[in-house]
């Protein structure tokens, strides 16, 4: 039944989407379509084949959906084998492969053709490690770890490391420029998982933080349509009026055009992904409700009692 959940999730928009994505980066950009790279984009199979033409076909962004669905894939095979692992080897595991991940990148870079090395750093198998740290964040909370952590501090560190990364990097040499780049996927989702850890342990000490905010809910319900559509909308627009300018006043024609953006993201949450989602779920086999019961319930089974592992910690 998860599976059964995550393509009523997940296919929906994303084909109704699909034809926005075509017509921003084939029609208008007047680029042939490749037959075999479009159809591996609707399935979302796209980053297993370093042919493909273009290199992100389809709607590019869906590449990072193409990861994820070997994240899907794997989560109810893996998740009760996790389970059973103690909180300090799931750790140990998860830093291994989060450095895993900076090596491949590292020699994929060094050692081959720049076209394969970008295919291999967006290989599904190459991000593991992430998904790795998603589930041994999870599990760790579940248990009662708690890590003294105020959300500013990961924040702060996010900023600063999108700053460094994408303003400041003259002054450093080349080498610590191809490191940076190098370990900028498992940089990013560390901080991205301290972030949400951050947050998460304020909401289970009864913190009602700015993320209950109805408009941030409300963005977040929307978020799923607003990455599928916000690339072809942008691209379309350069074309229609061009490159904005480097400029200050770049500013408003950003928030004009997010506010559009999100128009049309709560329309397509509203009268697509939502509704479709429903009338799936509603459309789930009997057979599976019969064995699984109504919400399908989780992957993990009841975590044992470990009192070493479970007493909370100070926050």
């Amino acid at each position: 039944m998860f599976y059964w959940r995550r393509v009523g999730r997940i296919w929906p928009v994303h084909l109704v989407a699909l034809p926005l994505g075509i017509y921003a980066f084939y029609v208008a950009a007047k680029v042939d379509i490749d037959w075999p790279g479009l159809i591996s984009s609707v399935f979302l199979v796209q980053t297993w084949f370093p042919d493909v033409t273009p290199t992100l076909p389809g709607n590019p962004v869906t590449w990072t959906l193409s990861v994820e669905l070997l994240f899907y894939a794997l989560f109810p095979l893996v998740a009760p084998f996790a389970d059973r692992m103690r909180t300090r080897w799931l750790m140990v595991a998860t830093a291994v492969g989060l450095f895993g991940m900076y090596l491949v990148n590292w020699v994929a870079d060094a050692t081959l053709d720049p076209t394969m090395a970008r295919w291999v750093m967006r290989h599904p198998l190459v991000y593991l490690p992430e998904f790795l740290l998603g589930m041994t964040m999870a599990l760790a909370l579940r248990r009662g770890w708690r890590l003294p952590l105020h959300p500013v501090v990961p924040l702060a560190g996010l900023f600063g490391w999108t700053y460094l990364y994408y303003q400041e990097r003259w002054p450093f040499s080349d080498v610590v420029e191809h490191q940076m780049e190098f370990a900028m996927r498992p940089m990013v989702g560390v901080l991205s998982a301290l972030i949400i850890l951050a947050f998460l342990q304020r909401e289970a000490r009864g913190h009602r933080g700015i993320l209950n905010n109805r408009l941030l809910v409300s963005l977040g319900l929307w978020s799923y349509s607003f990455y599928l559509v916000h690339h072809a909308i942008s691209r379309l627009a350069t074309y229609e009026f061009g490159r904005m300018p480097d400029n200050n006043a770049v500013l408003f024609t950003l928030i004009g055009m997010a506010v559009v953006i999100n128009v049309i993201c709560w329309a397509l949450f509203t009268y697509v992904e939502e509704p479709a989602e429903k009338w799936w779920r509603k459309h789930t086999p009997k057979r599976w409700l019969d064995r699984g019961g109504e919400t399908g319930g989780s992957a993990l089974p009841p975590a044992p009692r470990r009192e070493a592992e479970t007493a909370p910690a100070p926050v």
